[in-house]
């Protein structure tokens, strides 16, 4: 094999590797929108029934993701729950949410000598500043990110699966 078709064979793995990267990532950030459903379906009619998928289908998937995080907020204000822990994970899963976005709609731009491949925004001038590059490290911390969030999302569900809702304890006044 030349010297050529070694680098072209080194780049094309490469370029596999970023793609599989980018595939991950999206799938990370819709694992969190899952769960945010998830949140808001069970909130709604829980028990689960066929009710529940059929909202969950018609309702809950046709919302944005910001719609989501919005009602995830209000059902958690709604029940109570500690406002600061509360943002703290909303402005996690809408950091989560924007990066999806990002990694979703932007274009590979690749510096071959230096055998990196990044994503930068689409009809925009290049700035190494709104580089991302899908390496190790990034990869890691927007798993960590992750897991923070569903923990988060999770540990307000547990709350109202477990201790009924507002409603369901009697302790909120209808008008």
């Amino acid at each position: 094999m030349t010297k050529e078709n070694q680098n072209i064979k080194h780049s094309e793995e490469y370029a596999n590797e970023f793609d599989r990267k980018r595939g991950l990532a999206l799938g990370m950030g819709l694992a969190v929108e899952n769960n945010l459903e998830f949140f808001i379906y069970q909130y709604f009619i829980h028990p689960q029934n066929s009710k529940t998928f059929f909202f969950d289908e018609v309702i809950v998937q046709t919302l944005s993701f910001a719609k989501k995080i919005e009602i995830f907020k209000r059902i958690c204000e709604r029940e109570e729950f500690e406002k600061k822990k509360v943002n703290k994970i909303a402005r996690l899963i809408d950091k989560i949410r924007k990066t999806r976005n990002r990694i979703a709609h932007s274009e590979s731009w690749g510096e071959p000598s230096k055998e990196k491949i990044f994503l930068v925004k689409r009809g925009e001038t290049i700035n190494k500043k709104d580089y991302l590059e899908l390496n190790d490290e990034f990869m890691d911390n927007f798993d960590k990110d992750r897991i923070k969030a569903i923990e988060g999302i999770n540990e307000f569900y547990l709350r109202f699966s477990k201790e009924g809702t507002i409603d369901e304890r009697g302790t909120k006044n209808i008008l």
